[in-house]
């Protein structure tokens, strides 16, 4: 740990420059065909704001606050010249907190200019054409020049123009002006407009949603969608206005669910600043529908959309058919009439629909695959119908709670410059992991006794003792072996035929103890066992170092990964092409070697860390380092310590402020760093105190390695033992990084009676499943996952009512089932922390056989002494009594069954005497459709029909 002097040297030697833009990996940004944008060809639906025009420090404070308010992705905002380092540290901003930026023109004289310098920034998502594109600053003649004009400094990133449409005759232009951009976007301000627009209070909705529509279809003549600007301010900052407000809580989701109705593919509201957060009920719809668009991304941007006329323009209702299920939207924009609906529903959905979102209303339920009910005014509802019955559950995030997981975090540290390697105390591991939320453990192992010798078995004893701790407190370690700490440089080492031989003792003890090694360090080379500056440099060339480096992955188990100091090591030992997606987790060498940088924060180079020697300049050749590490950590681990040491030039200090931080840990796809140093905690260079001080560390601690959290699940409402389970659910990392150690997915099926659990395998963890959907591994950060499961059920399960829960587990048997080494995802209530499951807050009913029956509902056995049979009400609302009459003293079971034959729920099961009964059903809690009522009397069966309708 302790810092690198010749490092200290080599930056004096090497000028440092300022790093510009061109370091980052570009994103691509595009259209699909039928004109959805793409991020690295990935859909993608922009949701965020307009910012009013201001300086570049406003815009900072704006892009952090809207950071803080949730998931939104995009920002448009006029740019402001005069200061490219202060516009693209802006643009470093806006990369680190995960939103893209669209670049107003209109300001600019050179308007080309700021494209040239910036569009190779990671953040740039594309340039705005013109501001109010209608509103005759522009001929249409010049507005599809500047667009070619754009396109030509920069193809790769999309074109966006804002319309208004506030006039007949503008909205007459509308295909002149959709045709021109990459992503025309709409103006939607209803509420309190200006006096001169033809919008009224009392059809300001109605005419969003017909608006809206006339936009998106006539930008689908030209195979492009249409982004939404829709209203989240106060009209009376422009000028007159009638009876000036922001619009309601209600009025904001009324537009947005207009908006999906008619066929938008994002939304970017006008405007954000602490107005709008002041109203606090918009504010937090916002919030919420940002979370909806997030649920619902997949359908929304790759399901089939059919507009639905229900014969009254006020009445809007469109359905997705996304996967084998069915999503409807249903929207009244009358202000004061309710409407009643009834709309078709195609045969093969033939599952009840299912309100998506609690705090909406659900007042209309399927019958006969119809959509009917009563819906109030300025109301919107949202339902799913699946091919078969089931439910899509929505899960609300833990944006904040910092909680242990493994192999990710804040680590601690051990190390000693004498040659006696103290013993890990179990006690203090087990409080840092209670306590303060680190699960990693770092050591430093000195082996300088045994340069010339064998291993002791004392030392052996202390490291398997070592381990044992780490999992008796449920955390894992990060070992390095090295032969010299405080021995000064150059380093004595060990010659190579030594470090071959010390490797194959620590063999066994790696592979026994694999389960709680979260990776290595390379070590046993140079000082600090950081491969720099040995006594005998034979050691860092080639071909010794290969020879060393593949030994030392020989006697680690093959799904571990070691982490050297310098990726030139890797580029020179393998070659200089990062792992591909296809190599990633493929269990070659090249793919087990990860990144250390043993320096952080403390200049440019962090002391040679980001250093290849194969550039013309300084900047140049740190662009290049970052490039490769930025795409070779997509699939490895990336951790590091934090330097304390101060760099040779004053502009160093900018690389321990927080910006820099964040930006590279996300950047680069950190999983763990130290949270310690062992410099003065007072030394002015002393990296954590600054952090601290500045308020990034919460982030830190939340962000490093993966976070995972559950978006929806869908769920069957009940199967068939001899059946499979089939269920998916979608999955967010919000993370920097992904996991880099295998992970055990299984489904939990738990006894609501008994509490006996049942597993349903999806991945064991042992070995790379084929599906990369279903490997944890590859839930990409700052990426959504849908992971659909189709397995059978254990051969043993009873039938009952279970539980269903998702267990992320850790494949050795040694602690599959402790629960510190499960995967916590980031949501709130439904983490178990003594068993390690996360639950999907959902059942599901077992059945064990399927009974036919035919539509006349055809008894199995039919005994004319115990009829009649009735039931009253019948449809049924909250409630329906059986009556029915035995001959002589039964037992009597009643089974609720829906029209498929799978069995819902056990009613009664008594002996009853001889007579006349009443058997009180409660289907308050069943949802609107038909069942089939079971009534088995001493082994012979009746069966009524029963339909529920509310």
């Amino acid at each position: 740990m302790s810092k690198k002097i010749l490092y200290k040297i080599f930056a004096l030697i090497v000028f440092f420059l300022i790093i510009n833009s061109s370091s980052f990996c570009q994103t691509i940004f595009s259209t699909r065909a039928d004109g959805v944008v793409l991020k690295n060809n990935v859909p993608f639906s922009p949701v965020g704001f307009y910012i009013d025009r201001g300086t570049v420090s406003y815009y900072t404070s704006e892009v952090q606050a809207i950071a803080n308010g949730g998931n939104f992705n995009v920002i448009n905002l006029p740019y402001v010249g005069g200061n490219d380092a202060a516009w693209n540290a802006f643009l470093d901003v806006c990369y680190s907190k995960n939103i893209y930026v669209i670049t107003q023109l209109d300001y600019a004289e050179n308007f080309t200019a700021p494209i040239l310098t910036f569009k190779n920034h990671p953040a740039v998502m594309g340039w705005s054409v013109a501001d109010d594109a209608d509103n005759n600053t522009f001929t249409i003649a010049q507005l599809q020049a500047r667009h070619n004009q754009i396109k030509t400094a920069d193809p790769n990133h999309i074109t966006d123009m804002s319309l208004t449409g506030y006039y007949p005759a503008r909205r007459a232009a509308a295909n002149s002006y959709t045709s021109i951009p990459d992503v025309p976007s709409f103006q939607i301000y209803p509420i309190s407009p200006l006096s001169d627009y033809d919008v009224t209070p009392s059809n300001a909705l109605t005419q969003t949603y017909l608006r809206t529509l006339l936009y998106v279809n006539s930008a689908a003549l030209v195979n492009k969608a249409l982004i939404m600007n829709n209203q989240v301010f106060n009209w009376a900052v422009i000028g007159s206005t009638i009876n000036p407000r922001f619009p309601t809580a209600a009025e904001g989701r009324n537009m947005t669910y207009a908006g999906l109705a008619a066929g938008v593919k994002g939304f970017i509201s006008y405007v954000h600043n602490q107005a709008l957060e002041a109203e606090v009920g918009l504010w937090n719809e916002t919030k919420a529908l940002r979370n909806d668009i997030n649920a619902l991304e997949n359908v929304l941007l790759n399901g089939t959309l059919t507009r639905i006329n229900t014969g009254d323009a006020e009445l809007v209702c469109s359905r997705w058919e996304y996967e084998n299920n069915c999503y409807l939207i249903v929207v009244n924009t009358s202000y004061t009439n309710a409407k009643n609906i009834s709309v078709a529903i195609p045969t093969s959905y033939n599952g009840q629909a299912q309100s998506l979102f609690s705090r909406m209303s659900n007042t209309l339920s399927k019958v006969n695959n119809n959509l009917i009910g009563n819906i109030a005014g300025n109301d919107v509802q949202v339902y799913k119908i699946t091919t078969g019955d089931g439910n899509l559950n929505m899960y609300a995030p833990d944006d904040t709670t910092n909680f242990t997981n493994l192999d990710r975090g804040w680590h601690i540290q051990f190390e000693t410059c004498n040659d006696v390697n103290e013993a890990l105390n179990e006690g203090n591991l087990l409080s840092t992991r209670m306590n303060a939320k680190i699960s990693l453990v770092k050591k430093n192992y000195n082996l300088r006794l045994y340069k010339n010798a064998p291993i002791a078995q004392s030392f052996l004893t202390l490291l398997q003792n070592d381990f044992t701790a780490c999992r008796n407190a449920g955390v894992k370690l990060i070992p390095l072996f090295r032969y010299n700490a405080c021995e000064g440089q150059p380093a004595p080492n060990a010659p190579i035929e030594r470090i071959l031989e010390h490797m194959d003792q620590l063999g066994p003890i790696l592979t026994a103890n694999k389960d709680v090694i979260a990776w290595m360090k390379a070590g046993f080379i140079g000082a600090y066992g950081e491969w720099q500056n040995a006594d005998d440099p034979t050691l860092l060339q080639m071909p010794k170092k290969g020879q060393i480096l593949n030994k030392l992955l020989s006697v680690l188990p093959s799904d571990r990964m070691v982490n050297i100091r310098f990726a030139r090591d890797k580029r020179e030992i393998y070659n200089q092409i990062p792992i591909t997606l296809a190599e990633a987790h493929g269990g070659t060498n090249k793919a087990r070697v990860g990144h250390e940088n043993d320096s952080f924060g403390s200049n440019a180079i962090d002391y040679g860390t980001y250093y290849f020697g194969e550039a013309g300049s300084q900047a140049e050749d740190i662009a290049l380092v970052k490039n490769f590490l930025e795409q070779e950590n997509k699939y490895l681990s990336q951790g590091g310590e934090t330097s304390g040491l101060c760099g040779l030039f004053a502009g160093d200090s900018i690389y321990r402020k927080c910006d820099y931080a964040l930006l590279t840990m996300k950047r680069l796809k950190y999983s763990s760093i130290s949270h310690y140093e062992l410099f003065d905690v007072n030394a002015p260079c002393n990296t954590i105190p600054i952090w601290g001080a500045a308020g990034c560390e919460p982030e830190m601690r939340v962000k490093l390695g993966y976070r995972f959290k559950l978006l929806s699940a869908s769920i069957p409402n009940s199967v068939s033992t001899a059946a499979a389970l089939q269920l998916s659910f979608s999955i967010a990392n919000d993370g920097w990084a992904n996991p880099i150690n295998p992970r055990g997915v299984r489904i939990v099926l738990r006894n609501k009676i008994t509490n006996e659990e049942f597993f349903v395998p999806i991945t064991d963890g042992l070995s790379a499943p084929s599906d990369r959907s279903i490997d944890p591994r590859f839930w990409d950060t700052n990426t959504t996952t849908l992971v659909n499961i189709n397995k059978p059920l254990p051969s043993n399960i009873p039938a009952g009512n279970y539980e269903v829960l998702l267990h992320l587990f850790a494949p050795e048997a040694s602690i599959k089932s402790r629960p510190e080494y499960a995967i916590r995802l980031a949501n709130q209530n439904i983490w178990e922390p003594s068993t390690g499951y996360n639950s999907f807050k959902d059942s599901i009913q077992i059945f064990s056989t399927v009974l036919a029956l035919n539509t006349a509902i055809i008894p199995q056995s039919i005994n004319p002494t115990l009829l009649p049979i009735s039931m009253s009400p019948n449809p049924a609302n909250n409630n329906t009594q059986l009556n029915y009459t035995l001959p002589q003293s039964s037992v009597v079971e009643v089974d609720l069954i829906d029209l498929q034959g799978r069995f819902l729920q056990n009613i009664f099961n008594k002996k009853q005497p001889k007579g006349k009964q009443t058997l009180l059903i409660n289907t308050a809690s069943l949802a609107n459709g038909v069942y089939i009522i079971n009534i088995t009397i001493n082994n012979k069966r009746i069966s009524q029909k029963l339909i529920v309708s509310k």
